[in-house]
């Protein structure tokens, strides 16, 4: 589901520099955060 969304996110993204820099920081989160509950 998650992976869907980023992919949607990708194919989709904004011009606007702040939006494309928040959607990398959120990706770049979600991507640690899953990396600490998995390794965990």
């Amino acid at each position: 589901r998650s992976i869907r969304s980023i992919g949607l996110t990708r194919t989709s993204l904004p011009p606007n520099y702040r939006s494309s820099k928040y959607v990398r920081v959120l990706q770049v989160g979600t991507l640690k955060y899953l990396e600490k509950y998995l390794y965990s």
